[in-house]
């Protein structure tokens, strides 16, 4: 028959496991970084006007 202090040595280690684990569970996630309207504005102009001298289409100003 195993010693009594192991096996309680050892369900206090699964214990201390598990309640580890679900700690790590209820930890805030990172917040996710907002975009910036000026910025998605600035990369469509900047796609938009590659495409326009890809097709070489480009307004003359």
């Amino acid at each position: 028959m195993p010693d009594k202090k192991k096996v309680a040595a050892v369900m206090a280690a699964v214990n201390a496991y598990i309640e580890e684990e679900a700690n790590v569970a209820i930890l805030p996630q990172k917040p996710v970084a907002v975009a910036s309207m000026w910025q998605a504005s600035g990369r469509q102009e900047i796609m938009q006007m590659s495409n326009l001298w890809q097709r070489r289409i480009v307004p003359l100003r």
